[in-house]
């Protein structure tokens, strides 16, 4: 499996070294990130943990992680002592460092794809909860998959949570 993961790492690579130069780099000089962590026994993946107190994290209000390539970072969320929460929260982010094995610079192409076709087409959905590719790694990670509209995190009114 270790052999399927690195021709994954390597199909997703000029996306991951974009990141480690414009995203996680920066983060990293700035000092706010806690810990890097290269999984390469298992998923060959770089977890970066970014530091609660930063304003990095206060910025992004709360949430849990993100993926870009092979490079996943991720917050401790404040008020979560739901360990399995947690666990759930980065085999979703996993599954993202999957997809962008298999799809590799096309991974965002189609995320941002079908997100502008569900926010031209589709105003009853949710640009970033029912993206195809969202609702495929909450299936794989055990998270409800259906998020109706009055859950949807900023409101049942917000179909977009990036602006």
């Amino acid at each position: 499996m270790r052999f399927v993961y690195l021709l994954g790492f390597i199909w997703c690579s000029p996306v991951t070294i974009l990141s480690l130069m414009f995203y996680q780099g920066p983060l990293y000089l700035m000092g706010m990130v806690e810990k890097v962590e290269w999984r390469w026994k298992t998923d060959w993946v770089i977890l970066w943990d970014i530091d609660n107190e930063s304003k990095f994290f206060q910025v992004m209000r709360g949430w849990f992680g993100n993926v870009v390539g092979a490079n996943i970072t991720v917050t401790d969320v404040p008020d979560s002592d739901d360990e399995q929460w947690m666990v759930k929260a980065l085999l979703h982010e996993l599954w993202h460092v999957f997809q962008n094995y298999i799809l590799g610079i096309f991974f965002f192409v189609a995320y941002v794809g079908h997100s502008g076709f569900i926010w031209a087409f589709q105003k009853e959905k949710h640009m970033h909860l029912d993206n195809f590719l969202e609702r495929w790694a909450r299936w794989k990670a055990g998270q409800p998959v259906e998020i109706p509209r009055s859950q949807w995190p900023d409101g049942p009114n917000d179909q977009c949570p990036w602006w």
